[in-house]
């Protein structure tokens, strides 16, 4: 029987299981990954691990012909895939560094939430990378109106917080992290003559904020779950360990109905905020 692997994604919450042909699918996609597996007793880099890390590539390398050299956008050689990664690395760590900076005294003023944004900013290529993606949309957010209200300010510190933490014991990675139950494939999302019930943090902004984009395009909100639901959104903060959590009883509420032969979706806030355009 093949070993299955749990990740930790940008906020230090394992994911998983995945299986190792899923696993490096995501090194290939998303880069380098912390991952543990049964028998492991701390997180290793996938890169580190010789099934993992030195897995040839589907397509050989050229032997005969001279590689051409890729250009960036000012002419220049594009830097070597491996020190490409060493670099992404280091600017992440960089951002990490700024976000504890942040978090040190407790409190996120106005300067350090602009400072975020000027990072984002300046490292465009990053934008696609857990935590980068959610800050960067979380600080388009906050920044729209040119005020930092109470309530933006406590949901960064959270996301700061949570892209910050220690990485989770090994010995309850492995058996305490479950798949969020997401509808697979996910069901077309419509607004007119539709409840929806938001559960976990946001990307996209306040719960309030949520609620009025459904409101705006002829749909109805609800704060808990019941058979006139018809759809449960679970933000992008959600984790893992959704049953363990207080957001995570909406969600198994939802569950229980589904199996019942309710009509409920669940779906993610990246699913839900494309049916919004």
């Amino acid at each position: 029987m093949s070993r299955t692997w749990m990740i930790l994604d940008a906020f230090n919450t394992p994911q998983g299981p995945f299986t190792e042909d899923e696993l490096v699918q995501i090194v290939v996609c998303y880069g380098d990954v912390f991952v543990m597996t049964d028998g492991m007793l701390h997180w290793q880099r996938a890169t580190d691990i010789p099934d993992l890390g030195r897995r040839p590539s589907a397509e050989p390398r050229p032997t005969t012909t001279r590689r051409k050299v890729a250009l960036d956008a000012h002419g220049q050689p594009l830097q070597h895939r491996l020190n490409a990664a060493r670099c992404a690395d280091r600017d992440i760590q960089e951002l990490l560094g700024l976000m504890k900076g942040v978090l040190a005294d407790g409190h996120v003023c106005d300067a350090e939430v602009v400072a975020l944004e000027e990072w984002t900013t300046s490292h465009p290529w990053a934008h696609d990378i857990w935590p980068v993606n959610v800050l960067v949309k979380r600080l388009k957010v906050i920044l729209d109106d040119g005020i930092v209200d109470e309530e933006e300010r406590r949901e960064l510190t959270e996301l700061l917080q949570k892209a910050t933490g220690e990485r989770p014991d090994a010995s309850t990675a492995m058996n305490g992290a479950t798949r969020l139950p997401l509808d697979d494939p996910p069901p077309p999302v419509g607004f007119e003559q539709s409840q929806f019930v938001f559960t976990g943090k946001f990307a996209y902004g306040t719960r309030r904020r949520c609620e009025d984009a459904v409101v705006d395009r002829g749909g109805a909100t609800g704060s808990s779950v019941t058979r006139s639901t018809n759809f449960v959104v679970i933000g992008t903060l959600a984790s893992a360990q959704w049953a363990l959590s207080s957001y995570g009883r909406k969600i198994q509420k939802a569950v229980e109905l589904r199996s019942e032969g309710v009509p409920i979706a669940i779906v993610s806030e990246e699913h839900w905020v494309e049916a919004l355009v």
